[in-house]
């Protein structure tokens, strides 16, 4: 029993959330959101499915994670001139014949459309296209139509996907309107870039020095599921060092000065996005034979994610974080309607205090041989008793 209760105890402990954040509801929009920080990583899941919003009247506020903004989206086009190669009449209509000006073997002829140029007025045409490799066998594309009437015209095919031929065929029918005579064509290549701009927050985290052999050993603690985009060392030291970091990862430091006044400094590490499983991450100095610097600060940089939801009931909101008896991320609606909400904007919230709670130090080993041993006792005196009863009840009956 001593046993079970203990179990269960620690069953119950496990389920509650190690931390607690707490912010208000001073935005002005509809919905808000706040920037997860180093603690709420620390402790929570890698893939923060343990992550819980409510209003202060324990409503759950659904939620989705935003990393990243769009900061620009841009079109880039390229065009390849088509040269004209071979025009025909067939059956009532006329054919015009296409190569790339340029046709470069080891790479495809990409195009998203096909544009053609004209001096004709006044005209509407049912064209059919087609595409070829080689200038023999040939591949329907599709149907399209072109037109010029008053002010409104259609000089453009668009494709559905991007096309890799070399060679195009248009075929116009003759069909007694207004002639449709093609002065040039061109093929354009469009594509989108869109530019993302993902969320960094910067802090010092607190960090140990110590020399080891011939290398310098810097100790950044509390970094636990943090992604780390920079770290910067503070140093008034003249050096040029290689460092070696984020799982074997190396870059040169150096913080020169010369009395002609040249000046050249790079103090700064890229990890990228790394992220340590441990509480701790190691950067190490290789000195040789050199002094070792003097480090007098660290600063960094890292990725953090916002989590946007509806703004709750009352003033306070709480996020919950660090259930490690959670290990699927709940499902919201929210999620499915992200993009309206991410065009129509949102309010970034502070953290009014976070609050983790003291490791709950385990029970300490119990000796229970002495339960055992008077659970054996008892039992074997019910027992003798037992049997006793019985022989008594045999010798009544004789």
């Amino acid at each position: 029993m001593v046993l079970m209760a203990n179990f269960n105890l620690a069953v119950v402990l496990a389920a509650e959330p190690a931390g607690r954040a707490e912010f208000s509801f001073s935005g002005e929009r509809e919905y808000q959101a706040v920037r997860l920080v180093p603690e709420i990583y620390n402790h929570s899941n890698r893939d923060l499915s343990d992550l819980s919003v409510q209003d202060e009247h324990g409503n759950i506020l659904p939620f989705f994670i935003n990393s990243y903004e769009t900061v620009a989206a841009h079109i880039l086009s390229e065009t390849t001139p088509l040269i004209p190669t071979h025009n025909f009449v067939r059956d009532g209509a006329s054919y015009f014949d296409y190569r790339a000006e340029q046709i470069d073997y080891n790479h495809d002829t990409l195009a998203t459309s096909l544009i053609v140029q004209t001096n004709s007025d006044m005209f509407a045409k049912s064209i059919d296209l087609w595409g070829s490799h080689d200038g023999a066998e040939w591949v329907f594309i599709q149907r399209d139509s072109l037109y010029r009437v008053d002010d409104t015209e259609k000089l453009n095919i668009s494709f559905s996907t991007t096309k890799r031929f070399t060679h195009y065929r248009i075929r116009i029918p003759n069909d007694g309107n207004n002639d449709l005579i093609i002065s040039s064509a061109y093929l354009e290549y469009s594509r989108h870039n869109v530019e993302q701009n993902f969320f960094t927050e910067s802090f010092s985290p607190s960090f140990d020095v110590a020399q080891e052999g011939q290398n310098t050993l810097i100790t950044l603690h509390g970094l636990k599921n943090v992604s780390i985009n920079e770290v910067t060392v503070h140093t008034d030291s003249h050096f040029r060092r290689r460092v070696s970091f984020a799982n074997r990862q190396t870059q040169e430091l150096y913080n020169l000065s010369f009395a002609s006044g040249g000046q050249y400094q790079n103090l700064t590490l890229s990890f990228g996005g790394y992220a340590e499983s441990g509480d701790t991450v190691v950067i190490v100095i290789h000195n040789g034979d050199d002094t070792p610097i003097n480090v007098e600060n660290i600063t960094m940089t890292y990725f953090t994610d916002e989590v946007v939801f509806r703004t709750g009931l009352g003033t306070v909101g709480v996020m919950t974080f660090g259930n490690p008896a959670i290990r699927v991320a709940p499902t919201y609606d929210i999620v499915n309607y992200k993009a309206l909400i991410l065009d129509e904007g949102y309010d970034i919230l502070q953290f009014n205090s976070i609050k983790i709670s003291e490791s709950l130090e385990e029970p300490a080993p119990q000796d229970y041989t002495l339960i055992f041993n008077i659970v054996v006792v008892v039992v074997s005196i019910l027992l003798g008793f037992v049997v006793l009863r019985q022989l008594k009840v045999r010798r009544i009956d004789s």
